[in-house]
C-alpha cells in the first residue's frame, strides 16, 4: 500500500535530538505525509473507480463491486511483488550512494508517480508505471529514513523524538481529509495530484540540504534467509507484518465509509472530526513510552485495538463510525508508538540498513499473500467483515515485537 506508517514525535517543549540534518529529516517526513494524506487518503476510492472505468479488467465479466475491489488488490499485489525483487538492488544503491540520495530518490519517484496518475485517466496503461514508481519510492524512503533514525538519534530520546513527529503527523491527518475531499468533489483527483507533485518537488529541494554519511553494510538474499533461521528474528518476522495488515485495512477503511455515506466530502469531514478528538491526547504518549519498561500496556492496547476491528463489523451509523475511529486512534497512539520504538531500537548497530531492507522483504512476502487473500475474499463475495477480522489478528501479531537485536547474526 502507499506508505501508511504512523510514526511519532512529541511536543516541541520536550527535548529532541537537535541537529541541522535531523531537523531537516523531520521536515522531510512531515512534507511526505502531507503529500500522502492529501493525495492518497482517498486513493482506494480512486483505484476502485479506475478499475471499473478503465476497462482493464472487463474481460473477467465481474460486477462493479468485484471489479473495483479486485483492481485495488491487484494494484498492491503487483507493487509488493515488484518490491520483493528490487529490495536488495535498491538497498545496495542506498549503501553506495548514501542515505541523502535515498531520500532524494524517493521524492523524485513520488513526483513521477503523481505525474503518471494525473494522466492515467486518459492513458490507463500508465498505471503500470505508477506501480513501478510506488515500489521505488517506498524502498528508497523507508530504508533511508529508518536507518537515519536508528543510527543518528539518541536511543534514550527515541520515544520523545517519535512522539513529536506523531503529533505533527496526526495534526496533518486531522486537517487534510476534509480539505482534499472538498477539492476532489470540486475539481477531481487531478487537482490533488498536482498539489502533491508540487510539494514533492519541494521535498526534493529539502533533501539537497541533508548530508548524512555513507553507511558501510552488505546485503544479500543468502544472509536474509540466514537471519530468518534465528528464533528471535522469526518472531519479529511474524510481528512486523501484523502491523502492515492493520495499516492496510486502515487504508481501505475510508472506502468502506464511502460506501456507507455515499460522498467523499462526508468521509473527509467525519475523519477530520474523529482524528481531532484523538489528537488531543497524543502528546502525552512519547514521554510515557521512554519512561515505561513494562510491556503490559502494550499488550492491553493490542487487545483493545483488535476488539475495535471486531466492533467495526457492527457499526451502522455515522456517529458510530466517528466514535469507533476516535477511540481506536486514542489506543493506537500508544500502541504503535511503543511498537515503532522497539522496531527501531532492534536495529541499533552497524547493520541497520540490512535490518530495514530485510524487513521490507518480509513485508513484500506477507503483503503479497495478504492482497491475494483480499482479492479472493471479494471474488467469493465474503467481503468486509472478514477483512476486519484479519486486521484484528494482525494487531495481535504485533505484540511479538522485541528489541533483542543482539541474537541476530551480523556477519
Amino acid at each position: 500500500m502507499p506508505d501508511l506508517r504512523n510514526y511519532s514525535l512529541h511536543l516541541p517543549h520536550f527535548h529532541v535530538d537537535d541537529t541541522k540534518d535531523l531537523r531537516l529529516l523531520y521536515g522531510i517526513r512531515i512534507i511526505r505525509d502531507v503529500v500522502f494524506q492529501f493525495c492518497f487518503f482517498f486513493y482506494p476510492i480512486f483505484l476502485y473507480n479506475f478499475a471499473i472505468e478503465s476497462g482493464l479488467l472487463s474481460f473477467l465479466h465481474l460486477n462493479d463491486v468485484s471489479t473495483g475491489m479486485l483492481g485495488i488488490a491487484l494494484y498492491f499485489l503487483l507493487t509488493r511483488l515488484l518490491m520483493f525483487f528490487i529490495a536488495i538492488p535498491i538497498g545496495t544503491i542506498i549503501q553506495k550512494k548514501g542515505l541523502s540520495t535515498g531520500l532524494r530518490s524517493a521524492f523524485l519517484a513520488r513526483s513521477l508517480q503523481l505525474t503518471m496518475l494525473m494522466y492515467s485517466g486518459s492513458f490507463p496503461w500508465l498505471i503500470l508505471l505508477v506501480i513501478m514508481f510506488e515500489a521505488l519510492q517506498s524502498h528508497f524512503f523507508w530504508n533511508s529514513y529508518y536507518t537515519i533514525l536508528s543510527r543518528f538519534t539518541l536511543q534514550k530520546n527515541l520515544g520523545k523524538d517519535l512522539s513529536l513527529q506523531q503529533f505533527f503527523l496526526q495534526l496533518i491527518t486531522t486537517l487534510t481529509p476534509a480539505i482534499s475531499g472538498l477539492l476532489i468533489l470540486q475539481s477531481g483527483f487531478e487537482t490533488v495530484f498536482l498539489i502533491g507533485l508540487t510539494l514533492s518537488i519541494f521535498g526534493v529541494i529539502l533533501t539537497l540540504h541533508t548530508h548524512f554519511p555513507i553507511v558501510q553494510d552488505t546485503l544479500s538474499l543468502k544472509e536474509f534467509f540466514q537471519w530468518l533461521k534465528e528464533k528471535q528474528y522469526e518472531l519479529f518476522a511474524f510481528s512486523f507484518p501484523g502491523k502492515y495488515i492493520n495499516d492496510s485495512v486502515h487504508f481501505l477503511w475510508p472506502l468502506y465509509v464511502f460506501f456507507f455515506l455515499g460522498s467523499i466530502e462526508k468521509v473527509g469531514y467525519l475523519y477530520s472530526t474523529s482524528l481531532f478528538i484523538a489528537l488531543l491526547f497524543t502528546f502525552i504518549f512519547g514521554a510515557f513510552v521512554d519512561k515505561s519498561s513494562s510491556k503490559k500496556p502494550f499488550f492491553a492496547s493490542a487487545g483493545f485495538l483488535s476488539l475495535f476491528w471486531i466492533f467495526r463489523t457492527q457499526v451502522w451509523s455515522p456517529l458510530g463510525i466517528a466514535l469507533i475511529d476516535a477511540f481506536e486512534r486514542l489506543t493506537a497512539g500508544f500502541h504503535w508508538l511503543f511498537f515503532d520504538k522497539l522496531f527501531i531500537k532492534r536495529a541499533s548497530g552497524n547493520r541497520a540498513l540490512a535490518y530495514f531492507v530485510y524487513s521490507e522483504i518480509i513485508l513484500s512476502i506477507f503483503g503479497s499473500f495478504f492482497w491475494l487473500i483480499i482479492a479472493i475474499l471479494f471474488l467469493l463475495n465474503i467481503g468486509w467483515n472478514a477483512i476486519f477480522i484479519v486486521a484484528a489478528i494482525g494487531v495481535l501479531a504485533s505484540v511479538f515485537i522485541s528489541d533483542k537485536h543482539s541474537e541476530i547474526k551480523t556477519v
